[in-house]
């Protein structure tokens, strides 16, 4: 099979390291005059580039190109080479920059020689390459399922709705947006939440809202999802089974209550920051409910957060405070605000501005030793605290008339089992793991996404932010075309695995093996096969091996990375 090689200069980077006329004759030494032909572009991965690659290839049957880092601009260069029509052929895409150039800049002769074997390997790997017999076919189920009416979930399902593909929006509250309606005010500008609601909430036509149903089953199945949702009615319990091809989890988070904290719930006087909301935004709305805002307010920090319970940190509880101060000094501007933690969470320009504002207001901070907490005065109804200043070391008692506890969130009730029905890893403290750190919206499970507090508590704007990468990435999967495996190159990429029939034994290890779910034995034979039919769904591949790996009759293979290409790749390496 004639293979010529494409070297792309990179606008002359690589070919001032790594000499193309050397490079062919020491081709030449190492293959005889069998060896290909070595052709020089400018740069691939501009449309120049690649249509002036066309006329250099002639009736070739493969095609081996080296360049950069399929990773770096390859990907960009195969896409350019097909726009400009190149025609399906086995393609082999060698890293002769940053895999080797790059790092033997100090010694071109070891660059030149490792070069030399790179391509080598590479014709060796298409010679041997098994071409599948069909394109992979698209998703069958082009339809999102968003999990949750938050901020993120709206912002997901506006991305992906905006992206042409139709969305299943499912809340299992009577009505959208999540915690906004129980945040009147939101941090750092106070703005209005109502006012974002409003623009969530307008949905593209294309959007399904499903609210007041719960999700009863969830799980994968050919060429997409299978999704039960549960609702009541006055007729009783209704179900209703919907088929989706991508999953967007934004089920939220949720706000620890103090219980168990400081008397909370028996001592009057003492609440939580979700109940000051409450109180102020009742007095924002009606000017009699301001006499009853406390006139002197003791904030406390990390309650039920950063301890043997919930050893970690929500990061949105000081915002919090400082926000609900500000407020309640609007209200009451003759209102004395301390506010009492280990140290005060504001990352970043923006919540640094919210804190100097709090200052600024005459919010005063108290820095405790988080091995003296502090002790609640006054017996039913609280009058006080008695603390030990972390800087002096000295006890001393405050008043007031109200103990507003800050607490962390915690993961939604949901989020536990429908990580068990997709299989997703959760942390420590039950949150959702995506593939960080480099792919933290994404799950091992393709199809699946998460976005918002499911994954870690956010701020509103977070959330959006998260939800709209989130829908983009949804309808990225849902809408990518068929792909010719045989025109892939060998890394970087993600070409679905295939099963031989001729050799499958259907022994189900490859189903067992898989991590994403991706291998099916069916369940009744084929009537024109002699055993059940194994089958890989290609929206779910992730090109790990791990069928490959496992299989004991060599049936599960990876087209462009066979045991066999692998050979002949391993033998001129060590020629």
């Amino acid at each position: 099979m004639h293979s010529p090689i494409l070297f792309c200069s990179c606008c002359g980077v690589l070919a001032d390291m790594l000499n193309p006329v050397r490079l062919q004759e020491k081709l030449v030494e190492a293959l005889g005059q069998n060896a290909p032909a070595i052709h020089v572009v400018p740069r691939l991965c501009h449309d120049d580039g690649a249509k002036e690659c066309l006329g250099k290839i002639g009736d070739a049957g493969s095609l081996l190109v080296a360049g950069c880092s399929f990773s770096a601009r390859g990907r960009e260069a195969v896409r350019r080479l097909r726009n400009a029509g190149l025609p399906d052929m086995p393609l082999e895409w060698v890293d002769l920059r940053e895999g080797c150039a790059f790092i033997h800049r100090d010694d071109p002769a070891a660059a030149l020689h490792k070069a030399e074997s790179l391509l080598r390997m590479g014709l060796a790997g298409l010679a041997r390459r098994q071409p599948r017999t069909a394109s992979p076919p698209m998703p069958q189920e082009r339809r999102v399922l968003v999990l949750g009416g938050g901020p993120a979930g709206l912002a997901a399902a506006k991305a992906a709705a905006g992206s042409g593909i139709p969305v299943t929006l499912v809340e299992k509250r009577p009505k959208i947006g999540g915690m906004l309606p129980m945040l009147r005010r939101l941090f750092p500008d106070l703005s209005l939440s109502s006012d974002l609601l409003d623009e969530l909430g307008k949905l593209p036509a294309n959007v399904a809202v499903n609210a007041g149903a719960a999700v009863v089953g969830l799980h994968p199945a050919l060429e997409g999802f299978e999704i039960t949702l549960g609702r009541t009615t006055p007729a009783g319990r209704e179900t209703e089974t919907i088929r989706v091809g991508a999953v967007i989890l934004a089920v939220g988070a949720v706000p620890v209550l103090p219980k168990g904290y400081y008397g909370y719930g028996e001592v009057k006087g003492v609440s939580s920051q979700m109940e000051l909301e409450t109180l102020l935004a009742k007095a924002e709305k009606n000017p009699e409910a301001v006499a009853e805002l406390p006139g002197k307010a003791l904030f406390l920090q990390c309650v039920a957060a950063r301890d043997d319970a919930n050893p970690y940190c929500s990061a949105i509880c000081c915002p919090s405070a400082l926000k609900n101060g500000l407020r309640l000094l609007e209200l009451v501007p003759e209102a004395e605000i301390t506010v009492l933690h280990r140290n005060i969470v504001t990352p970043g320009v923006v919540l640094e501005n919210l804190y100097r504002r709090a200052t600024a207001k005459g919010m005063r901070f108290r820095s405790l030793d988080p091995g003296s907490p502090p002790e609640i005065l006054g017996g039913e109804t609280f009058t006080g605290v008695r603390i030990k200043d972390a800087m002096t070391g000295a006890s001393e008692e405050l008043s007031a008339d109200m103990f507003v506890c800050s607490t962390p969130l915690k993961p939604a009730p949901d989020v536990a089992a429908l990580a068990g029905m997709l299989g997703v890893r959760r942390d420590d403290m039950g949150f959702l793991c995506g593939e960080e750190p480099v792919h933290p919206l994404e799950t091992p499970i393709s199809g699946v996404f998460l976005c918002g507090s499911a994954r870690w508590p956010c701020t509103a704007a977070q959330a959006m932010e998260e939800g709209a990468a989130a829908g983009l990435l949804a309808a990225s999967f849902l809408s990518r075309k068929n792909r010719d495996p045989s025109f892939v190159a060998v890394s970087g990429d993600i070409v679905p695995a295939e099963i031989r029939p001729e050799y499958c034994s259907c022994c189900g290890r490859c189903r067992d093996a898989c991590p994403h779910g991706a291998c099916v034995v069916a369940d009744v034979r084929p009537p024109d096969a002699e055993r059940p039919a194994v089958s890989v769904l290609p929206e779910r591949c992730r090109s790990c091996g791990n069928c490959a790996a496992v299989c004991p009759t060599g049936a599960a293979l990876l087209p462009a990375a066979s045991v066999a290409g692998m050979a002949a790749r391993v033998k001129e390496a060590l020629r």
